[in-house]
C-alpha cells in the first residue's frame, strides 16, 4: 500500500512540473496610447494589478513602471484580459500577441493599449519601449488626428532577440 502511494505521489509531482512548464513567468509592463484611463489589468489568470494609468491625447503615451511576476501560457498567440478603466465596469480584451515564435527566454509582457480598444501583446527578453509604429498604425486604420507630437522614446518597432 505504502508502494502504491509513493507512486501516486511521484506521479502527481510529475504531473505538476508538466503543468509548470506551460507557463511562462514574466514581468508586466503597460503603456497606454488611448484617452481611457486605466485602473486595472488582469490576465485571464487573474494576475495582474492595479496600474492607475492616465490617458493621453492621440500621439502620446503614458506608461508603468515594472510590475512583477505572472503567469502566461508558454506560447501564447492571443491573451484574455481583464480591464477596468475609470468610471467603467471591468471589459473583456482578447489581446493579440505579436511574438510567433516567443524569443527563446521570454522575460517581459508589455501590453500596448491602443485607441478603439484594440490591445498588443508584446513578448521579450528585455524590457520594451514605447512603440511609434503601433500608435501610427491605428490612426492610419481608423483615420484618426494625431494631437500631440510623438515623444523622442519611442522607438520603431518591437524588441528583437536572437533565437
Amino acid at each position: 500500500m505504502m508502494k502504491m502511494v509513493g507512486i501516486l505521489f511521484a506521479l502527481s509531482l510529475s504531473a505538476c512540473g508538466a503543468e509548470s512548464a506551460k507557463l511562462s513567468r514574466m514581468s508586466l509592463q503597460v503603456y497606454n496610447y488611448s484617452s481611457e484611463d486605466i485602473m486595472s489589468v488582469k490576465t485571464g489568470n487573474g494576475e495582474g494589478g492595479m496600474i492607475g494609468l492616465d490617458g493621453t491625447k492621440l500621439g502620446g503615451v503614458t506608461g508603468t513602471g515594472i510590475i512583477c511576476c505572472l503567469s502566461v501560457k508558454s506560447g501564447a498567440k492571443e491573451l484574455d484580459l481583464l480591464v477596468e478603466y475609470a468610471g467603467k465596469k471591468q471589459v473583456l480584451i482578447k489581446a493579440s500577441v505579436e511574438q510567433n515564435p516567443w524569443p527563446a527566454m521570454p522575460g517581459y509582457l508589455t501590453l500596448h493599449f491602443l485607441p478603439k480598444n484594440e490591445v498588443v501583446a508584446e513578448i521579450s527578453p528585455i524590457h520594451a519601449f514605447p512603440r511609434r509604429d503601433l500608435i501610427e498604425r491605428q490612426m492610419k486604420k481608423y483615420k484618426l488626428k494625431q494631437e500631440v507630437p510623438f515623444s523622442d522614446v519611442m522607438d520603431n518597432g518591437p524588441v528583437v532577440s536572437g533565437r
